[in-house]
């Protein structure tokens, strides 16, 4: 929506309200599809409108149940394989915390920083979410949980913070330690609730790996820092992204996705620093009745070429596509069209 501010003589000015669903449970992100976001960064860059991104949350009606937001497919825990192990996932977790730590500490960050990719937060807000993140899972999994319990403390995020930056890293790799601990000790086939039907510690290791992944960069992005992370984490997160955003019981809670299906509508992404043998190509396959993926490399009606890390971050919605790092042959169009529709996270 657009809403006159101001006109005067030969210039007005505009401020545009975009209204974004939060869901009641932070959980519940993962089928969320954060389109304000990228309508936000489209505005921003091509005029001088003033942004307002207004947030409501939209209620359950009553006690959230474990199986409310559940998608049933029964043959999730396939996906759920992938280069990296369980114990590599819980080590990577641990990993990443203190990469991130040490970026706070470096340069005595400031706390409060905006974060671009997550506006709304600055970066004390932004680390204080990842870190009660990784405490929410380890109380899920250590009490082999049922049922989703509160997440208030991922949602409640107030902005002044009287914490160092020193105080706040250690406090997130206490935090990150306590995880990868407690899923080591409960071990990778234990039955506890999982927002889809892996029903096992198995998608908390690999989604916290990744969700600290993401988040470590966002804070190094929104510093003015170079991001970088190790190949097999990014092939892995890469896979985890295509393996999520493209099971079909997403149109459930999506159905707005099934206008991305139609005849010759695929797209290719190609890594172009790595071995042959890392395989770094997704091809993206929209003709048929779901949203399908697969490693290859095959003609496709759009192609990107880019460095991995970079692919990475376009695909997780933290590099706009106009970047001069993007090689784009082709539909454009339906890069920027399948980018909107299928961001999460």
């Amino acid at each position: 929506m657009i809403v006159p501010l101001r006109r005067g003589g030969a210039a007005t000015r505009i401020t545009v309200l975009i209204p974004e669903a939060e869901p009641a449970h932070i959980w519940q992100r993962l089928l969320q599809n954060r389109r304000g976001a990228v309508v936000a960064r489209a505005v921003r860059r091509d005029t001088d409108a003033v942004i307002c991104r207004l947030r409501f949350r939209l209620e359950t009606g009553g006690t959230a149940r474990g199986d409310a937001a559940i998608v049933s497919a029964s043959t999730y825990r396939d996906v759920m394989n992938s280069a990296m192990d369980y114990d590599g996932h819980c080590a990577e977790i641990v990993h990443q915390a203190d990469l991130l730590a040490s970026c706070l500490t470096e340069r005595d960050a400031d706390l409060t920083t905006t974060v671009p990719s997550c506006p709304e937060w600055n970066l004390a807000q932004l680390l204080r979410h990842l870190g009660e993140a990784h405490r929410w899972v380890a109380e899920l999994v250590r009490t082999r949980a049922t049922e989703p319990p509160p997440d208030t403390a991922l949602r409640i995020l107030p902005r002044d913070t009287a914490q160092s930056p020193a105080e706040l890293a250690a406090w997130l790799a206490d935090g990150a330690r306590l995880l990868a601990d407690t899923l080591r000790g409960t071990g990778p086939d234990a039955r506890i609730w999982t927002p889809l039907p892996s029903g096992s510690p198995r998608f908390f290791a690999r989604r916290m790996t990744h969700e600290t992944v993401m988040h470590r960069a966002d804070a190094t992005l929104a510093l003015g820092r170079d991001f970088t992370v190790d190949q097999r984490v990014a092939l892995d997160s890469l896979d985890e992204w295509m393996e999520l955003g493209s099971l079909p019981e997403m149109f459930d809670f999506h159905p707005d996705r099934r206008e991305l299906l139609g005849p010759g509508r695929t797209l290719h992404f190609h890594a172009t620093d790595t071995p042959p043998e890392a395989a770094a190509d997704w091809l993206v396959d929209l003709t048929g009745d779901t949203l399908a993926w697969r490693r290859a490399q095959e003609p496709a009606a759009v192609s990107v070429r880019a460095p991995l890390t970079d692919l990475l971050l376009l695909i997780y919605g933290r590099l706009p596509g106009d970047s001069d790092t993007f090689e784009i042959v082709g539909d454009a169009e339906l890069l920027e069209f399948w980018l909107a529709r299928v961001l999460f996270g």
